[in-house]
């Protein structure tokens, strides 16, 4: 859909629900617009299937490249600090956050100090990143 027939449906969806809610609503009427304009939104997303591209050879050159500059970034580290933040990053969803819990109560630090000492490392990492253009 375009943002005019989102809009439309909004309207539509608002001008249906009318006459039921006009004796009890109260409050701002552009609140309940935004709401309903929302999940308009949010149903129109669910709808549109997302377009996935096939990488190209130019896009997996790029990953290569990108990847070599990442391996050199990281041999520039120290190596305490390279397995800290290969650590880090390992997992998903959950896993990966009761693995970061873990790391930090190994390390004797909280959560927010393991946060902090990985964002100086990783501000390392982009310097040593952009030495390699």
């Amino acid at each position: 859909m375009f943002p005019e027939d989102l809009a439309d449906e909004t309207i539509t969806r608002v001008t249906r629900k009318l006459p039921q809610i006009k004796s009890s609503y109260v409050g701002n009427p552009a609140n309940y617009f935004y709401g309903i304009a929302k999940r308009v939104y949010l149903e129109d997303r669910r709808r549109v299937p997302v377009q996935k591209f096939l990488p190209t050879n130019s896009v997996k050159e790029d990953k290569e490249l990108l990847f070599q500059r990442l391996d050199y970034a990281l041999s520039k580290l120290e190596q305490a600090d390279r397995e800290l933040v290969l650590s880090y990053y390992q997992g998903d969803g959950q896993g990966k956050i009761e693995h970061r819990k873990a790391l930090a109560n190994q390390m004797g630090l909280s959560l927010n100090t393991l946060r902090l000492r990985i964002y100086r490392i990783r501000s390392q990492l982009r310097t040593y990143f952009k030495m390699q253009k």
